[in-house]
């Protein structure tokens, strides 16, 4: 069986970013389950097949002549759900069970790969079988977009803000759940904090709005991530520290909160927008 397998596009809430870095995209092994069509009983398994690619791989498969005849029976076709980089060789027999599976986060400033998975129908054309799957990531991406006021008159003085000195600090991101990865799965307990400190916002560009005044717009460069959360139990808060400088004075941090307590949900990237004037 040759199976095309293929990072699907993240789907943007607000707007669209780049999906190639990070690992964002890298598929490091697969695994692949068979079953009947509509059927949850693995009839046939492949072994931790090593991938070592971007986006796409196409793989050739060999399914027994036994598992064959289980696999169609009198049809063209049947069923089969793939998990990219679990880690480990999956043995269950069910594919729910497979679904229900734990997965988490890592706690570092970047993830070393995403789980992924994906489901598709394989048909049979004459000896020749054939399929591609579209492989979604279980976890959400958070990105903070920062619109800041160039300057601020405050007490008689001038007030400058150190862009490449800002501070964001996540914290509540959920990195329990299962490979399903859906609202319900989230581990309450499982919540970590990511921080991330200088230069953790693209090179600000200068933008100027009607009124005549002017704005430093940044994207965050490294995104935070999180496992899908009902907005309910969300919990989620990013803490960003902006240092400002008044003319002749010494420079003062000033800490802003934003609230993260929106419900998140896999392979969506979600842009949070900040006016800070």
């Amino acid at each position: 069986v040759t199976l095309q397998l293929r990072n699907a596009d993240l789907v943007a809430t607000r707007a669209v970013t780049e999906d190639n870095a990070f690992n964002e995209d890298l598929l490091v092994n697969a695994q692949c389950f068979f079953t009947a069509t509509d059927s949850d009983v693995v009839l046939y398994a492949t072994d931790l097949l090593t991938i070592g690619a971007n986006q796409t791989k196409t793989l050739d498969i060999e399914i027994p002549a036994e598992k064959i005849t289980s696999l169609f029976g009198t049809t063209t076709k049947c069923d089969v759900y793939v998990v990219a980089n679990y880690g480990s060789k999956i043995n269950d027999s069910s594919i729910a069970t497979i679904k229900g599976k734990a997965i988490t986060l890592g706690t570092g400033a970047t993830q070393d790969s995403f789980v992924m998975d994906g489901e598709a129908v394989v048909t049979l054309n004459g000896t020749a079988l054939s399929g591609a799957v579209d492989l979604y990531r279980a976890a959400a991406k958070i990105v903070v977009k920062a619109n800041i006021i160039s300057s601020v008159n405050e007490g008689g003085k001038n007030w400058l803000p150190s862009t490449s000195k800002i501070k964001l600090t996540y914290t509540g991101s959920v990195n329990g759940s299962k490979i399903s990865a859906r609202q319900t799965d989230a581990n309450a307990e499982a919540e970590v904090t990511y921080t991330q400190e200088t230069n953790v916002f693209s090179s600000f560009t200068t933008e100027t709005e009607s009124d005549g005044t002017t704005k430093h717009v940044g994207y965050q460069t490294t995104p935070f991530y999180s496992f899908p959360v009902a907005a309910a139990a969300n919990k989620g808060s990013i803490k960003m520290v902006i240092p400002w400088t008044p003319a002749g004075g010494t420079e003062i941090e000033y800490t802003y909160q934003i609230p993260v307590n929106i419900a998140l949900e896999r392979n969506h990237v979600y842009i949070i927008e900040v006016d800070v004037e």
